[in-house]
């Protein structure tokens, strides 16, 4: 028997790499591996981007009318404060119809560099600095001299300054990482990822999130106070019969906390915020958070007996840590000046949880 058509030795062939189907077999390995791998990197980006986006239309989300929009735009807001993802300052973020988004304008800036950090990866012709390894180090400067100087004391920043160091920052870092790990090792990879394959990853993200997002809040069974619960909750204890104007804000979870702690407010003075420091149940939240220093995201132990829902409720009824609608009844103009919401104005507060739709306080100015 002649040795090639031995099948044994074919077939020690084959795992030596030897044979010319061996070596076909072995391409076509590597080229699965590589194309379910840049596609994977590729969901993962759609998905993180989808959860971005939610991030930043949230406090539009918050005031629709629709019980089920408030309740996704509100879950997003009062998770980017529960699990930390941002200090939550309103005068450092920006603030759409009352609502600030849920991240500063410094990290806005860095989630937006994010997306296009990666997106470069997607270009036809890709430019050379963007493989550079003084990408992310000039990108770091700005950011870091921005923060610093604010971090020492020393002057206090802008939240246009924040957004577009946040940018640049993050898009040289993630550009550079995206090269680094996967464009260095992969050169193949926009080939096999644009495309009808591109729109595939994209429909797996989204549904992925679909799943998540409904999953959470159909376990958790929580109905969001609106806006507008708000306003009728807070007509039913006004005495003002012919206000001037009523108007509604919200104040992120972490920004009671955070304000505090910031040698910037007094730059910011809001009446709003005033009244929050001013309050029983934040000195609460301060005790609990200087005494516990490594405290759970719930700052509470966990009874067995509790599910999450109960968790929160309970949490909120307390110290009120996942967001508040405010309600301004006006008699007279507001004054704005340099606060973030209202530097001054005649009328009524009332300031409602946002998950329990509790009256927390009522203040006359």
């Amino acid at each position: 028997m002649n040795e090639r058509d031995d099948p044994f030795m074919g077939l020690l062939d084959l795992f030596e790499g030897k044979s010319k189907r061996s070596i076909e077999l072995g391409r076509w390995v590597d080229w699965l591996f590589d194309t379910v791998l840049s596609n994977f990197y590729v969901t993962v980006y759609f998905f993180t981007s989808i959860f971005i986006l939610l991030l930043f239309v949230s406090p539009i989300l918050m005031r629709s009318q629709n019980p089920d929009v408030v309740n996704i735009g509100s879950m997003v807001h009062v998770s980017a404060g529960l699990f930390y993802m941002c200090h939550q300052m309103p005068y450092r973020s920006f603030i759409i119809q009352g609502v600030p988004i849920p991240v500063c304008a410094r990290d806005t800036g860095i989630y937006i560099g994010f997306i296009l950090g990666f997106a470069s990866l997607f270009l036809k012709q890709r430019p050379k600095f963007l493989s550079s390894v003084l990408l992310p180090i000039v990108c770091t400067v700005p950011m870091a001299l921005d923060g610093f100087t604010q971090l020492f004391g020393w002057r206090e920043s802008n939240n246009v300054l924040r957004f577009m160091t946040g940018i640049v920052f993050a898009f040289g870092i993630v550009a550079y990482i995206c090269y680094f790990f996967i464009l260095r090792k992969n050169s193949r990879f926009r080939e096999e990822v644009v495309g009808i394959r591109m729109v595939v990853d994209f429909l797996v993200a989204a549904a992925l999130m679909h799943i998540i997002l409904g999953g959470v809040i159909q376990e958790l069974d929580l109905h969001y106070l609106s806006p507008y619960q708000a306003i009728s909750k807070a007509m039913d204890y006004s005495n003002i019969a012919s206000p001037y104007a009523v108007e509604t804000y919200y104040v992120s979870a972490r920004a009671p906390l955070t304000v505090t702690f910031d040698p910037f407010y007094r730059n910011h003075e809001d009446v709003l915020l005033d009244d929050i420091l001013k309050s029983d149940w934040l000195k609460q939240q301060i005790v609990t958070f200087v005494t516990i220093p490594k405290a759970t995201i719930l700052n509470e132990t966990p009874d067995d007996s509790q599910n999450v829902k109960d968790l929160l409720i309970e949490n909120a009824r307390v110290e009120h840590r996942y967001g508040l609608w405010t309600v301004v009844i006006l008699s007279g103009p507001p004054v704005r000046g340099n606060a973030p919401y209202i530097a001054n104005g005649t009328g009524e507060y009332y300031y409602f949880d946002g998950i329990t739709g509790d009256l927390v306080m009522r203040r006359t100015h």
